[in-house]
């Protein structure tokens, strides 16, 4: 399963870039963080780094941490 979870990366990052709820966000986040600590290229090659950034103020300190634990 985690081969598909991968694949999902651009969706997670449509849904990180186009906010409509902050729960929703904020469990995006999570995701996309197990997913970058295998396989990080893959957020990277979707342009990930603009979408975790882009909100980064608006997150909770913790959701702060996960997105810049993500972009590194």
């Amino acid at each position: 399963s985690a081969g598909q979870i991968v694949e999902a990366t651009p969706i997670f990052l449509s849904k990180l870039r186009s906010i409509t709820s902050i729960d929703i966000a904020e469990q995006v986040l999570t995701a996309l963080e197990m997913i970058s600590k295998r396989n990080g290229k893959q957020i990277l090659i979707a342009d990930g780094i603009g979408a975790c950034l882009e909100y980064i103020e608006f997150f909770s300190i913790t959701s702060q941490n996960k997105s810049l634990a993500i972009v590194a």
